[in-house]
């Protein structure tokens, strides 16, 4: 059941990475400039608290975690943070073989 989970959450992401190269497409074509939308630009619109609450609880660990890596992070390219994730979890739906079931083991 977890396997078909993490699959069906896998192509959700990988189908908003096609979303978003699509709308960064169009938006650098309207501008005639490459456009990226980024992680945190996604973030702020969706959920407006959420970068502020990930600051504050990566600062209480240290402050090394919030300045050059998370910062980093969400300064990616949403498609390209969409399609890193979708394939992980992708990824971890197929990670083990299933048995073979009805087939007796020869030996």
């Amino acid at each position: 059941m977890l396997r078909g989970l993490s699959r069906a959450v896998g192509y959700l992401m990988l189908a908003g990475a096609f979303i978003a190269v699509v709308v960064d497409g169009t938006r650098s074509i309207a501008a005639s400039s490459l456009v990226f939308t980024s992680l945190q630009g996604f973030l702020d619109r969706v959920a407006p608290a959420a970068v502020m609450g990930l600051r504050s609880s990566l600062l209480q660990v240290h402050a090394l975690l919030w300045d050059p890596m998370a910062t980093t992070i969400l300064k990616a390219p949403l498609a390209a943070a969409f399609l890193v994730l979708g394939i992980l979890f992708v990824a971890i739906a197929a990670g083990g073989r299933e048995p073979a079931v009805g087939y007796a083991p020869r030996g």
